[in-house]
């Protein structure tokens, strides 16, 4: 296949980042200093320094968790720790309406496989039933082990 034009929805950098992951403890820091500043009775000046306290500690948890992870993809994906496969994605089996919420494609006999919602940096940023792969598309995907580092949908492409 020759490529003629190809649009990137997908690579591995500071916007796969999986912020929400780490930043949805940050709402106890706030609601705990609300109610420690604002409000004086004192079951809600506790209840805002357990709110505090919980909020540092699970952000402190998940940075320690989630950013050693990235680093180290970003860090193969970098490095060129990289395999490609360019063709026809097939065998598309989209995210079920419940349940885990997992998807898988194959681009020739490479099997792809993962969570639509999970705090990965690698892809997986696929809104159920309206992500950017999909069946007989051509694409150039990039990856390394479970990673899939990069997506480039191409378009207006030739069979050789």
């Amino acid at each position: 296949m020759t490529s003629q034009n190809a649009q990137t929805v997908f690579e591995l950098g500071i916007r796969s980042f999986p912020w929400s992951s780490i930043l949805y403890p940050l709402f106890f820091v706030v609601i705990g200093v609300i109610l420690i500043r604002f409000v004086r009775k004192t079951a809600a000046q506790v209840m805002g320094f357990v709110a505090l306290s919980a909020g540092i500690l699970f952000f402190v948890l998940k940075v320690t968790v989630t950013l050693p992870e990235f680093l180290k993809a970003r860090n193969e994906y970098v490095a060129g720790k990289t395999a490609v496969v360019e063709g026809i994605v097939h065998d598309f089996q989209p995210a079920p309406q419940r349940g885990l919420l997992i998807e898988s494609f194959k681009v020739g006999e490479t099997v792809f496989i993962y969570e639509a919602y999970s705090n990965s940096p690698c892809f997986h940023n696929a809104p159920i039933h309206a992500g950017p792969v999909r069946e007989g598309q051509v694409a150039r995907i990039s990856y390394y082990k479970d990673c899939i580092q990069r997506v480039d949908i191409i378009s207006g492409t030739t069979a050789r």
